[in-house]
């Protein structure tokens, strides 16, 4: 179900394109090293994931060449990347990365920072930058499901998306550090730009390892959601 069909990425890459073209006139970052738009090829897919903001910074990143087939979750180099791509061999029960090659990526904020302290603006106020753009890719995408790395980008995109809770399933909370984080969530959203409901579901922010409550929650949900 994850695995590319490459006749697909000609449309892919000029809507790619478009979209960036879109990006840099309304924001005036004109720097590839500035932000991120997508994680993966560009493609329609039932899975999503989103982080809340790409990391590294203008000296220190790395882009995967995702118009021609590439990964974030493959070829990544980062501990957040390969951490989401073992989430998802897990969860999807492949056994080959091919098996995630389709898995969509992107962020609820698409300017880059090493932290949020150095965002530079408000994460609401980015949040709303991307919103218009990052509508228009999950438009074109249309998943069923969205996987959120962290409450923060669950949060963030409530509030920049206009998101509609219409169900509040399980939360399962969990230590991290001196206090409790969510390690698994689940609920429904209603989203504008879509015409059926998205599950929605997070996980402890992927830099931090993987926790066995959410594997085993998602391995349930995407076997009920992705078993033909």
């Amino acid at each position: 179900m994850f695995s590319l069909d490459r006749s697909l990425l000609p449309a892919a890459n000029q809507f790619l394109a478009d979209l960036d073209t879109q990006w840099r006139a309304a924001t005036g970052l004109n720097n590839r090293a500035d932000y991120s738009i997508n994680y993966s090829p560009i493609c329609p897919c039932p899975l999503m994931v989103l982080g809340l903001n790409p990391g590294g910074s203008a000296d220190n990143f790395k882009l995967v060449d995702v118009a021609a087939g590439g990964s974030e979750y493959i070829e990544g180099y980062g501990p957040t990347s390969q951490n989401i791509g073992r989430l998802l061999q897990l969860t999807l029960g492949v056994s080959s990365p091919e098996g995630i090659r389709t898995v969509q990526g992107s962020n609820v904020i698409w300017r880059r920072s090493p932290n949020m302290q150095s965002l530079g603006i408000r994460v609401p106020v980015a949040a709303k930058e991307t919103a218009p753009h990052l509508a228009r890719l999950i438009s074109y995408i249309g998943p069923r499901a969205i996987l959120f790395g962290g409450k923060a980008a669950y949060d963030a995109f409530l509030g920049a998306h206009k998101a509609r809770v219409v169900t509040q399933g399980e939360t399962i909370l969990g230590p991290n550090g001196s206090s409790q984080a969510v390690y698994f969530g689940h609920s429904a959203l209603s989203l504008p730009y879509l015409s059926g409901n998205v599950e929605a579901f997070i996980v402890l922010h992927p830099s931090k390892g993987l926790r066995d409550p959410a594997v085993n929650r998602l391995k349930f949900h995407f076997a009920r959601l992705f078993t033909a």
